[in-house]
């Protein structure tokens, strides 16, 4: 708002009070050359100014009352939401008000209800917002969202401010003040609403933080002060959000009078209902705001670009006076006999809630320079549509955890003790790329193992508790071992019950992440496998492969590929008969879940997990031990799936002396070949059963090298200014011109064996 229009007031007046703060830095202050920020002045502000790099953010949320699921009385479950009004980006005062450091606190409802007894009636009874001014929500970032409206304005530009005066499509905030709003968006307010900063436009330097993609929903930018979540630009698939009806708008996936959209399967997240910011982002280079969102002609406008009304009510008794921060005047009461839920959730909302489930959000605080993650423009017609995934605050995830790989089975590392077990060592370069990232990377010296057992430690990682604490261990315990500890064994050791929602990968997902699961799982507990259809009498590796599959998507992951459901050395002849392990289909699978995530410039999580050296012999899969054993022959396209047929696997299957044809996916990611990993082991180990171990080690190693060559240059970022680029090392250790025998590529060129 430009400080001459002074109509809006602030909604939250109670509590919207300047800060005592220390003095504000030095306040980038109008501007004379647009391409050049020092040259911006500002000639009035308040008491205490926003740093204009972005250093005075705050945000957060508390949960207070106890009546849960309720829009009745005034101790109703509410979101108490805590801002400054500073952005958490660069700004310049383009409309030369100084952005002001504010105390900005409201209570909205932790349940948002529909004011009407079902949407459509919520809607035809939606609060008019399209003369509100001051702020109608919060984003993430302490930052006020305003509506369309511009205040007392010449709409129609007779030269006077009259009953003519009516906003629409083609004049409004954006058309009167759009020329003052900055790079990021937002711009301050006059002098009647404390010169607070907002946003009546996508925030685009807070979806540049948050992610947002072309091809997907954009993310939760904020709440409107009704209960209901504020979006970005994007709808399901990507959609650009316009009001139906509208040039350019889908069909069906469209924005209803009020800029908001219903949708109650839970496709999108835990409410029936959202707003959206609509409209283009900018360029974040230009200083001030470009593009705008398009207002002309009226018949494609972006218009409203903010919420113009609110289908929401709050509980009878909540006021500013029973409810911690301010409640929205305009907010009408619930009625009892007609309000019904706008959210899909049962359970009880508390801290521990996730924040994609209806949990608190932890907000958007670090400081953003203007630029720095791109962002997708979803109104470009430009083919370049997914731009390189860069953002450094949502990296890339990959977990990489062997089965038994202990640190006594290699020279290079420093374990504290054999366990007791007379464990082979292997080579010296049999770990050379487990070595390697370790030199690249950063190694913890006293980290530790949650337990000694290969599936309640899984479930400890995966839920970040402890296994004893697992929800499967605790019922498990108490109907067979009453009145004992719980049990921290692999029976034991499962995801069941809110484990399979509050975990990891369930947390990764409700944040834009892809999540994808490859290898042994073994934490699939056999109520949730009976659950989906399996029936089986004494291992998990009985049930059928697509039930194996379903019960890794059901905790959390969005793929389930190459996946063992249990230990090899437990399902016998099930397993034994058809399959072993196959620990190039397991790469496989996560080079191409990895390959898919970064060409749609997505982030991801691949939770890899090799059988070997656990289990099986390795030997009976390395070699065609079958005429001696009576197992097998397996090769690379024995699997729990059934034999594949895919073309990658024809070289491997063909020959034991030929590796897996990974090129298609990543010209660096060769594995060795089977016979050369058995040869690897002659020597430094000795006996079957030793080389088998250390075969399958050097296995292990040649699928992480492997995974490690596919990523493009790993960029760590340290304490600014610091920043560190590595580009991908060759993949096998060579020596001159000839590659190490157990890894044998004649195009490699490597550092020395």
């Amino acid at each position: 708002m430009q400080a001459a229009r002074t109509s809006k007031n602030m909604l939250l007046t109670s509590t919207a009070v300047r800060a005592q703060a220390p003095p504000s830095p030095p306040q980038a202050v109008g501007c004379i050359d647009d391409d050049d920020p020092e040259t911006c002045t500002c000639t009035q502000g308040g008491d205490n100014l926003c740093d204009s790099s972005g250093g005075s953010a705050a945000y957060s949320e508390s949960f207070a009352g106890d009546l849960h699921h309720s829009n009745r009385r005034s101790n109703s479950l509410r979101r108490n939401i805590e801002g400054r009004g500073c952005p958490n980006h660069d700004s310049y005062p383009v409309n030369l008000n100084c952005a002001s450091w504010l105390n900005v606190s409201a209570s909205i409802p932790a349940y948002p209800f529909f004011n009407g007894a079902s949407y459509a009636d919520a809607l035809a009874a939606a609060s008019d917002l399209s003369s509100q001014g001051g702020d109608v929500g919060l984003t993430l970032n302490g930052v006020a969202i305003y509506t369309p409206y511009a205040g007392s304005y010449d709409y129609d530009g007779d030269g006077d401010v009259d009953g003519d005066d009516v906003m629409s499509e083609t004049a409004n905030a954006v058309t009167a003040e759009g020329d003052t709003f900055d790079r990021c968006g937002g711009h301050p307010s006059g002098n009647s609403a404390g010169y607070q900063y907002h946003y009546h436009v996508p925030p685009t330097c807070l979806l540049a933080q948050l992610g947002q993609y072309a091809g997907r929903h954009s993310p939760q930018v904020g709440w409107l002060y009704d209960g209901f979540p504020v979006y970005g630009p994007s709808g399901p698939g990507g959609v650009e959000m316009k009001r139906c009806g509208q040039v350019g708008a889908h069909a069906t996936i469209c924005l209803d009078a009020c800029n908001g959209y219903f949708s109650d399967d839970g496709s999108i997240d835990v409410y029936k209902y959202r707003y959206y910011m609509s409209g283009e982002t900018t360029d974040q280079s230009s200083l001030r705001a470009s593009p705008l969102p398009t207002s002309a002609p009226a018949n494609s406008s972006f218009y409203p670009f903010t919420p113009l009304c609110a289908l929401g009510c709050k509980p009878a008794g909540a006021t500013n006076s029973n409810w911690e921060g301010a409640v929205a005047s305009w907010l009408p009461v619930c009625d009892d006999a007609t309000a019904v839920a706008g959210y899909t959730f049962s359970a009880d909302l508390d801290s521990s809630t996730p924040s994609g489930e209806g949990g608190l959000q932890p907000g958007v605080t670090a400081k953003y320079v203007a630029g720095t993650n791109p962002i997708n423009n979803v109104s470009s017609a430009s083919s370049d549509a997914a731009a390189s995934y860069t953002a450094p605050h949502m990296p890339n995830v990959l977990i990489f955890q062997p089965d038994d790989l202990y640190q006594g089975y290699s020279p290079n590392w420093d374990a504290p003790a054999d366990p007791g077990f007379g464990l082979p060592q292997t080579p010296t370069d049999a770990t050379y790329q487990i070595d390697r990232i370790a030199r690249e990377g950063a190694t913890f010296t006293r980290a530790y193992t949650a337990s000694a057992m290969c599936a309640p430690s899984r479930v400890a990682l995966l839920t970040g508790r402890h296994a004893s604490r697992g929800a499967y261990a605790i019922s498990q315990t108490a109907g067979s071992y009453s009145g004992t500890a719980t049990r921290v064994s692999v029976p034991y050791g499962k995801l069941a019950g809110d484990d399979l929602t509050h975990n990891l990968a369930a947390a990764l997902r409700s944040v834009s992440y892809t999540t994808g699961c490859f290898g042994k799982f073994h934490v699939a507990a056999e109520t949730e496998l009976a659950a989906l259809g399996c029936s089986f009498s004494s291992t998990e590796s009985e049930c059928d492969y697509a039930v194996a599959q379903a019960a890794v998507r059901g905790a959390g992951f969005d793929v389930a590929e190459a996946i063992f459901i249990s230990n090899l050395n437990t399902c016998g002849a099930t397993c034994s008969a058809t399959f072993s392990h196959n620990t190039e289909w397991v790469t496989h699978e996560a080079l191409q879940f990895m390959a898919g995530a970064i060409g749609a410039a997505t982030p991801f999580f691949a939770y890899v997990n090799p059988t070997v050296p656990h289990g099986a012999d390795a030997k009976n899969s390395l070699q065609d031990t079958s005429a001696s054993t009576g197992l097998g022959p397996y090769d690379c396209t024995a699997s729990p799936a059934g034999t594949l047929g895919d073309a990658w696997a024809a070289p491997c299957a063909a020959s034991l002396a030929t590796a897996a044809d990974f090129s298609a996916l990543c010209s660096t990611c060769q594995m060795a070949t089977r016979d050369a990993l058995w040869a690897s082991s002659a020597g430094a180990c000795t006996g079957a059963s030793d080389r088998s171990t250390c075969s399958g080690v050097a296995w292990v190693d040649a699928s992480l090298g492997s995974l490690y060559a596919s990523t493009p240059p790993f960029q760590v970022v340290m304490p600014p200014p610091i920043t560190v680029v590595c580009p991908p090392l060759p993949l096998y250790p060579v020596s001159g011109t000839t590659c190490c025998a157990r890894r044998a590529r004649s195009t490699t060129r490597c550092s020395s064996c």
